[in-house]
């Protein structure tokens, strides 16, 4: 019995002794897995962590003041289909931490994100695509999400992408869900339209009289259009204004009034006869609030353009439409045509200028043939370009390298949030004349797209 009870604590020993050594084999296992899972996220962005750079850092994109913050729960068991959020970069944020957070892979970021300029560099501010597994779209912890606006659409079914509508007695606002104007004050953005409104009727001496409906953007125009900040359609009384919250205040209200002069001017002075006149009056009308807002004023755009040799000739751009493909890409285009609407209206007033608005017989109505208007205007131009208070030069360079720069962001139809902010920025700089910060501003957006 004896030596049978020795035999068994013997073997006991050895049995413990293989059980901790076996223990502590699959510690050290797991260590080496861990590691490699660390090596592997470092590789796709994930050891280093969210910076906070003030000059980058998208304040524009935060919920407004007042607005509520969605705290989320853990996920629900759910078989619906995955609603996508957008999730705001935090300070000390990874894409792994981000993952583990909403329960998914770093590779479904990466797939929703796959215009993300440097995933092994994420900022604060920066907005991320997350395909929530779920109706509530919900992560462990706490965050704060907004969900994905889609593209905004210019045709098709408008009613579904802008299901939302606040009328009043002159218009109708239509807007989308979860979107920069939701989160903000619809009412008071339709309070903005009937002022824009007011102040095209006074500005053209008429009245406007019908149905005007109005379509605010919470997101880019789908793709080829995202370089487009508004488009009218003036024989249906509509038109279309992005109000995703880039930009300024004052010149989301000049978008306003720009594309709502389109349809004014259609319904009162007559179809356009020159996409010229067009432009130049809709960018015309809606000068006041961008001077408001501390922009360039058009005159001095012009102004520079004759100093640095860029000014356009009227007489080339009357009637091509490509050469107004939206603000952003042809912003000198634009202001030129301003200028010459306005040298119109100022040489015989807003009533003669209606005359040739729907005919474009420049002879008739002013006596001269457009040529010899143009020499005139810009006669008119170059007496007074030597007093400007800023160097045209610069004006022109840089507004050329965000037009560039505007030309590599879209390449993309899903172009990276934290870039078009930045370029955004940039861009409101150059036309403030705030010149060293929109070089900054650009110096930091290549750093990020390159």
């Amino acid at each position: 019995m004896t030596t049978l009870l020795a035999w068994l604590n013997h073997h006991k020993r050895i049995a413990l002794g293989v059980g901790t050594f076996m223990t502590m084999l699959g510690l050290v296992a797991l260590m080496i897995l861990m590691q490699i899972t660390r090596s592997s996220e470092s590789r796709i962005g994930n050891a280093l962590p969210a910076v906070s750079l003030p000059a980058v850092s998208v304040t524009s994109l935060s919920t407004p003041t007042g607005a509520a913050t969605n705290t989320h729960t853990p996920i629900p068991t759910s078989t619906s289909t995955a609603i996508p959020v957008l999730y705001t970069v935090k300070s000390g944020d990874t894409l792994g931490q981000i993952a583990r957070l909403y329960r998914i892979s770093i590779e479904d970021i990466l797939k929703s994100n796959p215009s993300l300029a440097r995933p092994d560099f994420l900022v604060v501010g920066q907005k991320l695509v997350i395909p929530t597994a779920g109706t509530t779209g919900t992560p462990t912890g706490s965050a704060t999400t907004t969900t994905l606006v889609p593209h905004s659409i210019f045709r098709g079914n408008l009613e579904s992408n802008y299901p939302l509508q606040l009328s009043g007695a002159r218009l109708t606002l239509h807007y989308q869900k979860n979107s920069f104007t939701e989160r903000s004050n619809p009412s008071a953005i339709s309070n903005d339209a009937g002022r824009a409104l007011s102040l095209i009727e006074r500005t053209l001496g008429v009245t406007y009289t019908g149905t005007l409906d109005v379509y605010i953007a919470g997101s880019l125009f789908i793709a080829p259009d995202q370089a487009l900040r508004g488009q009218a359609f003036s024989p249906q009384r509509r038109f279309f204004v992005l109000f995703d919250g880039s930009g300024t205040p004052e010149e989301r209200q000049y978008m306003l009034t720009h594309e709502m002069t389109h349809v004014v001017a259609w319904q009162t002075y007559g179809a356009p006869a020159s996409v010229l006149l067009s432009e130049g009056l809709a960018t015309f009308a809606g000068q006041p609030y961008l001077d408001e807002g501390g922009f360039i004023n058009h005159k001095d755009f012009c102004r520079a353009l004759y100093r640095a040799k860029r000014l356009p000739a009227v007489s080339v751009i009357e009637n091509n439409a490509q050469e107004f493909l939206g603000h952003i890409r042809s912003m000198p285009n634009y202001m030129t045509a301003a200028c010459f609407v306005g040298y119109l209206i100022e040489l015989k007033g807003t009533g003669t200028f209606a005359r040739v608005y729907k005919t474009s017989d420049y002879q008739s109505v002013y006596g001269a043939p457009l040529k010899q208007l143009q020499a005139t205007f810009e006669n008119s131009i170059d007496s007074n370009a030597s007093s400007l208070p800023f160097d045209p030069a610069r004006l022109v360079t840089i507004y050329a390298q965000i037009q560039d720069g505007y030309a590599k962001l879209f390449v993309n139809p899903n172009p990276d949030e934290s870039a078009y902010r930045l370029l955004d920025r940039a861009r409101i700089a150059v036309l403030t004349s705030k010149f060293n910060e929109a070089d900054n501003l650009l110096t930091q957006f290549r750093s990020l797209t390159r």
